[in-house]
């Protein structure tokens, strides 16, 4: 057999290979699909939402274009609200080897950001208030270690008072837009518009996935948001 028979043989069955590990990470099922819990009350509250409304520190040019909330009221009475900030793409803009693969394959290139999570990029802050509406905590995830000369960033989970009657302050500190907690009176940017997030806007933006897979995963948001107010 010719030598240049044998390489195309190869080349076919190693893209065979490719196409069925692409097919696995896509289709495998990565886990159960999350469930609305028990004990829960979808909310609708516009008033109460944009009063509760988390304030953004961004770097120049880097504010979220848009705002959407989804809210409940659990089983103890209290009020969560889920607030979903948005921005038009998250790409590492540093120089060296890192950023640079990670504007390749992630964000940019391979775009396995977009075929994973969806279109734009969508972050989440949880405001808990009382039964009457007061903020008393939020929780949202920080950068742990951020390097912005890596590859990638470590998601942390974090919690933080809201005292003296104000509302969640955060800085947005990483390119991918995670988040750390600043001081009350801390200055931030004008607030983005706020909108309820239908359920329309919600397939836009593929926040949660039918069939979870290696490829095809939620993006941030707290299993109480899967059902929307009023259906």
């Amino acid at each position: 057999m010719r030598l240049s028979a044998i390489l195309v043989r190869v080349l076919f069955a190693a893209l065979l290979l490719l196409f069925a590990a692409l097919a696995f990470l896509v289709l495998a099922p990565r886990g159960e699909a999350q469930a609305f819990p028990a004990g829960w009350t979808p909310v609708r509250d516009d008033a109460g939402a944009a009063a509760l409304l988390p304030g953004l520190r961004s770097a120049a040019g880097e504010a979220p274009l848009a705002a959407k909330y989804r809210a409940a009221r659990g089983p103890d009475g209290r009020l969560y609200f889920g607030y979903h900030f948005i921005w038009a793409k998250e790409e590492n803009p540093a120089r060296g080897f890192g950023p640079a693969l990670s504007r390749a394959m992630y964000t940019g290139g391979l775009s396995l950001q977009r075929l994973m999570f969806g279109k734009g990029d969508v972050e989440l802050v949880v405001v808990e208030a009382d039964a009457e509406g007061r903020a008393q905590a939020f929780s949202f995830e920080e950068a742990k270690d951020y390097d912005p000369s890596g590859f990638s960033v470590t998601h942390s989970p974090a919690r933080a008072p809201v005292e003296g009657g104000g509302r969640a302050l955060l800085e947005v500190m990483s390119w991918n837009h995670l988040f750390r907690a600043l001081p009350q009176g801390s200055a931030v940017d004008a607030d983005p518009p706020l909108g309820y997030f239908d359920e329309a806007a919600w397939r836009e933006y593929a926040m949660s996935k039918e069939r979870p897979s290696f490829l095809r995963r939620d993006r941030a948001l707290a299993p109480w948001e899967l059902e929307a107010a009023g259906k």
